[in-house]
Parts: structure tokens; sequence; C-alpha cells
């Protein structure tokens, strides 16, 4: 992606997640360590405003949205988290630990 490129993906993020600058600079490079797969998701979702469904750990999208009150960004991240912490990330998800927007 050129530098024009980068900054259009996360002004688009902020407008359409609500995040505020400093959040974005938070966000950014845990976006940058984003597998493809989930990547593509997020970019799916500010380019369309849908998601694809994928389920990590036996946790999906709708299931961490709908049980669990994260937005789309947080349940992406949680995703990534579970497939690199899957014994940690499960324990926050189960026990409420985090405190994900």
């Amino acid at each position: 992606m050129s530098d024009n490129q980068t900054e259009k993906f996360y002004h688009r993020l902020a407008e359409r997640g609500g995040y505020s600058q400093l959040e974005i600079g938070f966000l950014r490079a845990k976006i940058e360590g984003l597998s493809s797969e989930l990547r593509a998701v997020l970019e799916g979702w500010l380019q369309s405003g849908s998601l694809t469904e994928i389920v990590i750990e036996g946790y999906s999208m709708t299931d961490l949205m709908q049980r669990k009150g994260l937005e789309p960004v947080a349940a992406i991240l949680t995703l990534d988290w579970l497939r690199r912490e899957p014994d940690a990330a499960r324990q926050a998800i189960e026990n409420g630990h985090d405190d994900l927007k």
C-alpha cells in the first residue's frame, strides 16, 4: 500500500469506526500485524460495511459482536488475538477481563 493509500485507509477507519487520532495511533500497529485474511475482512468492512464471517478457536465475528458487544474492529482484533494467543484470549473473553471497543 502506498503512503497515500495507507492514510486514506486510516482516515476511513476513523470515520467509520468513530475513532480519534489517538485511538487510530494505538490501532495502527495492531492492524498492521493482522493476517491477510483478517486484514481483508477489515478492508471489506471499510469499503462496503459488510463483514465476512470467520471462526477462530470456536469464536465467530457474529458471536463476538452480538454476545460480547464488540464493535467490528474490536471483533477482528480479538479474532487475531485468538489466533496468536488462544488460551489468554479465550480466558479474557470468557471472564471479561479486557475492555475492547
